[in-house]
């Protein structure tokens, strides 16, 4: 396999580079070896043209080695690549690594872009939410976030976790009428 990269690299191939790249990195990363060579090649393969599915996988790996802001920078730039089905649950997947990165302002928006995207799916209204717990949104807008969330989930049949959200709601901002 490393051979006929060399061989397409040498040759100026680049969609066959690129293909190469691509499944070069999932075979290492699948036995969970060369994390740096992995990451190399996944970049490589991604610079060269690669798809939704390949940049899911780059922004993986660099998650898994510690660098969710660079993980969130991946998916941010094929977004708008998703199908309507999925972009909900891609800027979800944004906001949490933005938030292990420690930028919880933009883990809001993405959030709150979640939120448009996905109108039935409570999760990102109640990770909204829980950025309360590190200042990085107020409590009324924690506590919309959870009604949000209650709304949904109940919609959903959810009753106990509509209630939970509903505490979560009040205990955010218990002078807020939401």
């Amino acid at each position: 396999m490393q051979a006929r990269l060399r061989d397409a690299r040498e040759a100026g191939d680049e969609e066959a580079e690129a293909r190469l790249s691509g499944v070069l990195a999932r075979a290492l990363a699948a036995r969970g070896i060369e994390a740096r060579e992995v990451l190399r090649l996944g970049e490589r393969a991604f610079a060269l043209g690669g798809d939704g599915a390949l940049a899911s996988d780059l922004s993986s790996w660099w998650a898994s080695v510690g660098e969710p802001a660079r993980a969130a920078a991946i998916l941010q730039r094929v977004e708008g690549w998703a199908s309507p089905e999925d972009r909900g649950a891609v800027r979800t997947r944004i906001g949490v690594l933005l938030a292990r990165a420690g930028k919880a302002e933009e883990a809001a928006q993405a959030f709150e872009s979640a939120l448009q995207a996905a109108t039935h799916d409570p999760l990102p209204a109640e990770l909204l939410g829980t950025l309360r717990g590190w200042g990085a949104i107020r409590g009324e807008r924690a506590a919309r976030a959870f009604t949000e969330a209650a709304a949904r989930r109940a919609a959903a049949g959810d009753v106990t976790g509509a209630f939970e959200n509903s505490v979560r709601a009040f205990e955010a901002c218990p002078s807020d009428p939401a």
